[in-house]
């Protein structure tokens, strides 16, 4: 939650710049995406805490710790890439005024060049588009396997399978398929886009299709909470009382 309030405020920290309007629309964009990002990690929750991964076992414990990791890393990447569109927008393309002798909001002196100390403009796009994505595809990626270490490979695949042992194809179609295509449409968006105000919108609607898997998940989904402990459950006995008396 602080890295989500980190990218937040990395975006109001940046002055609008000329263009005003794909100033606007970026920097809601990157609001909106945030906000979703942040229901999507609740969302990936366990329910119960017998449930989660440090509970589970030495295992499932240690790949939570390692994907919650890079997990973490990713999200503030996807900051940082916010703030660069916003950076883009606000400086705008230098060699565009070459001709009227200026450079962003800077005074080019004769023979000054658009830019002598950094990369072209276009380079500069195209990497923080590559950071962006990049780092979005792995935060996707690496809720998947934090949901796997919390849930279990047994219990994972059980959920991809009616009552009656038959394939769910309710979950594989509107659920399994569609979040692994966001995540590899994802981490490939920098190939085919690379304007801020674009991206930031790709991003809402894709944080947006990720959130919306996993609650057509818990509706294509059996029941779980039927099951018995050896899933792990917590009952309300458990300091030793017997039902009668806890139910009392």
């Amino acid at each position: 939650m602080l890295i989500l309030g980190e990218a937040i405020l990395s975006l109001i920290i940046v002055d609008e710049g000329d263009g005003f309007r794909k100033y606007v629309s970026t920097f809601y964009g990157g609001v909106v995406a945030t906000i979703l990002l942040q229901l999507l990690h609740y969302r990936s929750l366990p329910h119960k805490v017998s449930e989660h991964a440090l509970r589970r076992g030495k295992n499932a414990g240690v790949i939570w710790y390692q994907m919650y990791v890079f997990y973490s890393a990713a999200l503030l990447a996807v900051g940082v890439g916010f703030k660069l569109f916003l950076y883009q927008i606000q400086k705008g393309d230098p060699n565009k005024k070459v001709d009227e002798g200026y450079e962003g909001d800077h005074r080019l002196l004769a023979g000054g060049k658009a830019d002598p100390c950094g990369l072209p403009f276009e380079n500069r796009k195209y990497n923080t588009a590559v950071l962006f994505s990049v780092s979005l595809g792995i935060v996707f990626a690496t809720l998947d396997f934090m949901m796997w270490a919390h849930v279990g490979k047994k219990k994972l695949l059980g959920r991809t399978r009616t009552e009656d042992g038959k394939p769910n194809l309710k979950k594989w179609f509107f659920v399994l398929i569609p979040r692994e295509a966001i995540t590899i449409f994802t981490l490939t968006l920098y190939i085919w886009q690379t304007d801020p105000e674009t991206l930031s919108w790709i991003g809402v609607g894709v944080v947006f299709g990720e959130w919306l898997t996993r609650i057509l998940g818990n509706i294509f989904s059996k029941c779980d909470d039927i099951e018995d402990d050896g899933l792990g459950h917590l009952d309300d006995t458990e300091d030793g009382d017997d039902s009668a008396e806890a139910h009392a």
